[in-house]
């Protein structure tokens, strides 16, 4: 986290020192993030069977983007951005053995977990009069969630995604911006891969809905200073029914319900 701080404050003063009144088509950001969790499963009656929570300070990581402008007109113009995230940390478990019939909450520990998420999305701009600014956009992306239960029981959840996204751009003044954009993320193939008991299990389905809050500020021609906040709705659907050594079993139905505060600097070339 410190190396990622020096690299954001290297960037900044390195953007202080040049001023270019130039237009900039290409922009790439780096930020800090740290994100707040709280995930279930669920029986077939809806009762809780385990649940990881965590706060903003127990998950961070870092976020990379990469943006390009073009098709560039008076009112529109299209943008591609690259994201990747990735975060690391633990949550707090509360639950019970795998398979000992035994209550909620007779078990209770630390999960470590790192989550990594990548996309590609094609977005096009609209200026629709005043200080406002119009998108809609559409994307593919993957993500992983490794959560290593205990050094004997790591599972590890993956999927590709369809995203379509809209959203709004307020230009509050020629420095100040605040924006929101809601995203649908459509999982295709879901998996889930188990340690103990070792297996793959396919995930009936694997959502997400996604809003997110910007706060973006112009510091000069080079560099933009940025804030988000987003939060996401995850629905995954129970998996179907795996043999092992005689055993059947399967994923439950799950529900998360995650935050995230994000800090950065974009640099434009």
């Amino acid at each position: 986290m410190q190396n990622s701080l020096k690299i954001i404050l290297f960037l900044l003063l390195l953007g202080n020192m040049s001023l270019s009144a130039e237009a900039k088509d290409s922009k790439v950001a780096i930020s800090l993030i740290s994100m707040r969790m709280d995930y279930r499963e669920y029986d077939n009656s809806g009762s809780i069977l385990d649940s990881e929570k965590s706060d903003f300070s127990d998950i961070a990581g870092i976020g990379l983007k990469y943006s390009y402008k073009f098709l560039k007109a008076e009112d529109t113009y299209s943008q591609i951005d690259v994201n990747y995230m990735g975060v690391y940390g633990h949550t707090d478990y509360v639950g019970s053995l795998l398979g000992s019939g035994n209550p909620y909450g007779s078990v209770t520990g630390k999960t470590h977990n790192s989550v990594h998420d990548i996309e590609t999305v094609y977005k096009k701009y609209h200026y629709i009069g005043g200080p406002f600014e119009f998108h809609y956009g559409l994307g593919a992306g993957y993500r992983s969630w490794r959560r290593e239960l205990s050094a004997n029981q790591v599972e590890t959840y993956k999927w590709f995604s369809i995203r379509p996204l809209i959203g709004l751009q307020i230009l509050s003044t020629k420095l100040l911006s605040f924006g929101i954009e809601a995203q649908y993320q459509y999982g295709i193939n879901p998996t889930m891969d188990s340690s103990n008991p070792s297996g793959k299990f396919d995930l009936g389905s694997a959502d997400i809905i996604q809003v997110n809050l910007n706060i973006n500020y112009v510091y000069n021609s080079d560099i933009d200073l940025f804030t988000k906040f987003k939060f996401e709705e995850q629905s995954i659907d129970r998996s179907n029914v795996v043999m092992i050594g005689g055993t059947s079993y399967f994923e439950p139905d799950s529900t998360a319900k995650n935050q995230y505060l994000e800090i950065g600097l974009a640099f434009k070339f």
